[in-house]
């Protein structure tokens, strides 16, 4: 009898510790397939998140070949804001901030009331351009008119 439970317990039970080491095999390979499938779907997300502002990114910068939509924009604000404006752009190609990126510098000399200059950077902190003022300089051309004149200098990013 002992003999018998030995030609039939043994195989079996070999048997059963050989499949008990494959199926614990197969359920690590299936967790790092599982791991793997929840990092991609994290990247995926992730993705999806940033691809989903991208274009309001790309609405900041100033893209090369339209310079002349954000100088028109300017002056089309300035226009709404009754002010004079005399525009300078300039994009030094030296100064590359990262890879095809470039500081656009944006010199406006202006004229207007102070109300209305007010009134125009303000309009200019809320335009969808990402622009830096960096320096606002205003004198009176004569004691008794109501008129300013000056200088607004800006950063702006030019995207080649």
């Amino acid at each position: 009898m002992a003999l018998i439970e030995y030609f039939l317990l043994q195989p079996t039970l070999t048997h059963i510790v050989i499949f008990s080491g494959q199926i614990e095999m197969q359920k690590k390979q299936l967790d790092q397939q599982l791991q793997k499938g929840l990092t991609s779907k994290d990247v995926r997300n992730a993705y999806e998140t940033v691809q989903s502002s991208l274009e309001e990114l790309q609405r900041m910068h100033i893209h090369s070949g339209n310079e002349l939509s954000y100088i028109t924009t300017l002056e089309d604000l300035a226009d709404t804001h009754r002010i004079a404006l005399s525009l300078n752009l300039a994009t030094p190609a030296t100064d590359a901030i990262a890879g095809d990126i470039t500081p656009a510098i944006t010199t406006m000399q202006i004229e207007g009331s102070y109300e209305d200059i007010f009134s125009y950077v303000e309009s200019l902190e809320r335009l969808s351009y990402y622009l830096i003022i960096d320096r606002i300089s205003l004198a009176s051309p004569s004691p008794n008119e109501n008129l300013l004149q000056g200088q607004i200098h800006a950063y702006g990013l030019l995207v080649k």
